[in-house]
């Protein structure tokens, strides 16, 4: 009963560890869309000015 628990619990760290990775590759994306977005917002700006 333990060992299954415990098996349960492993199972469920290695599933958040591939989490953390991709939630790591979700910021780096965001950062760098960051990055972009003042002249993704200037080009929309203009777009709504006309």
């Amino acid at each position: 009963m333990v060992s299954e628990e415990s098996g349960d619990r492993r199972r469920e760290t290695g599933e958040l560890r591939i989490n953390n990775n991709q939630f790591f590759e979700l910021s780096k994306i965001n950062y760098a869309r960051s990055l972009l977005k003042p002249l993704r917002y200037k080009d929309d700006q203009e777009q709504i000015d006309k």
